[in-house]
């Protein structure tokens, strides 16, 4: 279950329930849907009558969505439907948590950047993801930070 606020800050902040953690994003990113109440939530930094039907993000300069998750692995599972040119992985550590990170390219030019975050007390992983203009994939980085 997610709850989906926003604070002092104007910026959204999304807390999940059932595995305690929260997110905030930059004032200004929104959410489209209620998928959040169910602990999935996707975020976007446009409104959702720029996006395209397919929901890629080809030569669209600035534009990007952030989706989580929580999985049972921290390992990116390849795509048939979204076949990837290259895929590489690190770990890197923000403050005292470990995250693996995960750049993947599609065949089609699309990238994202994966990260996956340990639950702590659990055997799952929070997977977070961001699509679309590269040069805001940094702001995925900042909202980690706050974990």
């Amino acid at each position: 279950m997610g709850i989906l606020s926003t604070n002092e800050k104007r910026q959204l902040v999304f807390t999940n329930v059932e595995y305690k953690f929260t997110l905030t994003f930059p004032a200004g990113w929104m959410v489209w849907n209620e998928a959040y109440k169910s602990g999935y939530v996707q975020v976007f930094n446009y409104p959702q009558e720029l996006a395209s039907p397919k929901g890629g993000f080809v030569g669209k300069s600035g534009l990007n969505k952030i989706e989580t998750y929580i999985l049972n692995s921290n390992v990116y599972t390849r795509s048939l439907e979204y076949p990837e040119k290259e895929i590489s992985s690190e770990n890197i550590v923000f403050g005292l948590n470990t995250f693996t990170k995960t750049r993947v390219e599609l065949q089609d030019g699309e990238k994202f950047v994966s990260y996956y975050i340990q639950v702590p007390e659990t055997n799952k992983f929070l997977n977070v993801v961001i699509y679309g203009d590269e040069k805001n994939f940094s702001v995925l980085e900042t909202v980690l930070k706050g974990l």
